[in-house]
């Protein structure tokens, strides 16, 4: 009895396992939304990235906030001037393509637990 467990906990993580090793087109389709974004906001906002006076806006920040809104978490690292999130300080641009962003994955979701 407890080896038939252990065979099904084996083949459950076996098949989680070769998931992750062969991705399907939706999710190669996923990550592409998200290099894109990457891509936008990183031309968008060259101008502060490039900034010397604001060395807290750097991509490390930009790829969080993206990450965080795919993931649909929310979270955000904030400014150090300010109360508010780092997405704030951004153009408005770079505020829609994040808001797209959170927008495909919620569709993304809701197409997979229909």
């Amino acid at each position: 009895m407890a080896s038939s467990k252990a065979n099904d906990c084996w083949c459950v993580c076996y098949d989680f396992l070769r998931e992750l090793e062969s991705p399907t087109d939706n999710q190669l389709v996923d990550i592409w939304w998200l290099v894109w974004a990457v891509f936008i906001i990183a031309i968008v906002e060259r101008g502060n990235l490039m900034n010397e006076d604001m060395k807290w806006f750097d991509l490390f920040r930009v790829l969080f906030e993206l990450v965080s809104a795919f993931g649909g978490i929310g979270l955000s690292l904030g400014l150090p001037y300010d109360n508010y999130s780092f997405a704030g300080a951004m153009k408005p641009l770079s505020k829609l393509v994040i808001i797209v962003i959170m927008f495909v994955i919620l569709f993304t979701l809701l197409e997979a637990f229909s």
